[in-house]
């Protein structure tokens, strides 16, 4: 659930240009929560890809 919401997360931002910052105000979360998140996704495509 994590992966997919990180991914989704992640897509959104970019195709909107939304900053962690925007993000996290909008979600009422702290932008590290919204890099934890992302990170995760990130190191996970990391891991099945390597």
């Amino acid at each position: 659930m994590k992966v997919v919401l990180g991914n989704q997360l992640a897509r959104l931002r970019d195709a909107t240009d939304v900053t962690q910052d925007r993000a996290a105000e909008v979600l009422g979360c702290t932008q590290q929560k919204i890099a934890h998140i992302g990170g995760f996704s990130s190191w996970f495509v990391l891991v099945m890809v390597g």
